[in-house]
């Protein structure tokens, strides 16, 4: 007589194997994602450091000094890398860079369009795309190869207030004081994180730079994608991942520009040469 008989899951087993799952489920998914987002953080400061590399081997083969260009400032750089990704951000929704035939004569050094570009070079600017701003009347952006919205450089102490006495003097090297504090490169908002997502200007620019007087206007040129966070490389080529609130703070406004040694947390500038005034 054969007493074996087929064993099979009950309802309620299979119900509690199901609310394991899910129990489960919810548990890792948040983990993978925040797998995911870590690992695209990762990616993000592995490109910013070669993309400060690359500059670092462009200014020693050019008495120490930074290129002056703007918008077309990764041309310079083509012969010293080895795939344009290095000029991606995997977090950013803009749009990844493509080869387009382009020749012209590019704003630069104020926009006296002295940057003449000729031949197939890396962009994400789509075709018909026009800059409308009046210091530039006339300039489109079909004659200009440039990468908007993932990283932008920091033209603000390079060009600008880094230098005492004008002229852009902190392009050079040799008036460096804190290379390892003072921030190169960081990330630029792509169209889809700002308020004017069919504008392609300043917002969205390949270098950043407020052109008036406050700290929100350099805030609202950077973007803060990575875990509520940003990344960044630093004038020696070291790139870090850091929270909203350390750019916001002292020590960030000082990497932003670290000639404003007197300006305190939550004000404008102090110092006759960093003349911002609103928070």
């Amino acid at each position: 007589m054969n007493n074996t008989r087929e064993s099979a899951f009950t309802l309620i087993e299979l119900l509690v194997v199901i609310a394991i799952i899910a129990i489960l489920a919810a548990i890792l998914f948040p983990v993978f994602a925040q797998a995911k987002a870590a690992a695209k953080t990762t990616q993000a400061l592995s490109n910013l450091k070669q993309l400060a590399t690359a500059n670092a081997i462009y200014m020693n083969d050019y008495d120490d000094t930074i290129n002056r260009k703007y918008w077309d400032l990764h041309v310079d750089l083509l012969p010293y890398i080895k795939s344009p990704d290095i000029f991606l951000d995997p977090m950013s929704a803009a749009p990844k860079p493509f080869k387009r035939n382009f020749t012209g004569y590019m704003p630069s050094d104020d926009f006296n369009f002295s940057s003449y570009v000729q031949g197939e070079f890396w962009t994400n600017v789509p075709e018909g795309i026009t800059y409308n701003t009046q210091r530039a009347i006339g300039f489109t952006w079909d004659n200009c190869p440039t990468i908007f919205g993932h990283f932008a450089r920091n033209d603000e102490y390079l060009f600008n207030y880094g230098d005492p006495n004008g002229g852009g003097q902190a392009a050079n090297s040799s008036t460096w004081s804190n290379p390892s504090g003072t921030i190169f490169f960081s990330m630029a908002k792509s169209g889809a994180e700002d308020n004017d997502a069919n504008d392609w200007d300043e917002d969205n620019a390949i270098y950043f730079e407020p052109g008036g007087t406050t700290w929100t206007q350099i805030y609202n040129q950077l973007s803060l994608r990575h875990r509520e966070g940003a990344v960044f490389s630093f004038l020696d080529t070291s790139a870090r991942w850091k929270k909203s609130a350390w750019l916001r703070g002292r020590e960030g406004k000082l990497a932003l520009n670290p000639r404003c040694v007197n300006v305190a947390d939550g004000t404008g500038w102090t110092q006759t040469n960093c003349d911002y005034t609103g928070n």
